[in-house]
């Protein structure tokens, strides 16, 4: 974890909150490729929309923040102080959203749920659907995997950026 008791000067710190309704965002990704590596990855923030990143002392850093559901920030540059901890509060933009309406053929008609399985570059998750159904999900690309018990799982990758109507034929296993 991060040690918040290491010198100010060496850090960059904030929250990130919705540009709109200046809510916390949790789980937003803070970029700073300069400081990543295959040990070092991007840092999220918690639940109070906080983040931390030590910095070494000399250099210049980039630092990008994205969340799902939210434009990402131009690039930002920051650099080592030696009067304090650098203090970047950052606002992002919702992004709109779009209804997707699914709907689902069977072979033998069913019209119970499926599972649908979304995975989008800030995460991942598992639904449930039914033919008819239409989700509000925002602007972004996506696959979409649906499957049901005895089924043959159906991919489908969409770039939404608008209302969409999706057509899927599920076949036997």
């Amino acid at each position: 974890g991060d040690n918040y008791n290491s010198v100010d000067g060496n850090q960059v710190r904030g929250v990130v909150r919705d540009n709109i309704d200046s809510t916390p965002i949790t789980s937003a990704i803070i970029t700073i490729p300069e400081l990543e590596n295959n040990i070092t990855k991007p840092r999220k923030t918690d639940e109070s929309g906080f983040y931390s990143r030590l910095l070494h002392k000399s250099g210049f850093y980039t630092m990008a923040v994205s969340a799902f559901g939210y434009q990402t920030t131009d690039t930002l540059d920051i650099s080592h102080s030696s009067s304090g901890a650098t203090i970047q509060d950052i606002g992002l933009i919702p992004l709109p959203n779009y209804g997707v309406t699914f709907y689902i053929q069977t072979p033998d008609h069913y019209d119970g749920t499926l599972q649908l399985i979304r995975h989008h570059i800030h995460q991942s998750d598992t639904l449930l659907i039914s033919s008819g159904e239409t989700k509000i999900w925002p602007e972004g690309d996506y696959q979409l995997i649906i499957n049901g018990t005895g089924y043959m799982a159906n991919v489908i990758d969409i770039e939404l950026n608008d209302n969409t109507e999706l057509y899927v034929n599920l076949l036997y296993e």
